[in-house]
């Protein structure tokens, strides 16, 4: 049953394709702060991955937390599909968005 705002919901076709593959990779600290505050359902949760759309082969850096209200904040960049598992400068710089506790050391956890 829809019960969005529009009469019926919308499809996102490109070029009359309406399924796309995407291959992502989750950082975390080596506490995997991340992972434990998002399991615990915290509101100052945060995610860092990369994800690369496999059509196109076009890569994202994307952090996310929550803002006013519960409402996603997400901050994305441009990102070369050859360093989408590990952060680089550009990568780094991103991060540092985040609240200062998370600010520190990253690992990837893989797709």
């Amino acid at each position: 049953m829809w019960t969005g705002s529009r009469p019926t919901p919308e499809v996102l076709a490109i070029d009359e394709q309406r399924r796309f593959s995407y291959a992502s990779t989750y950082f975390d600290t080596p506490g995997l702060e991340a992972f434990m505050l998002a399991a615990r359902k915290r509101r100052r949760r945060f995610k860092v991955r990369t994800r690369t759309y496999l059509d196109s082969g076009l890569c994202f850096l994307e952090v996310k937390t929550r803002g006013a209200r519960g409402t996603t904040v997400k901050r994305r960049m441009g990102y070369h599909a050859d360093d989408a598992s590990r952060l680089t400068g550009p990568g780094t710089r991103l991060r540092g968005g985040l609240p200062g506790e998370h600010r520190g050391h990253w690992l990837g956890r893989g797709p």
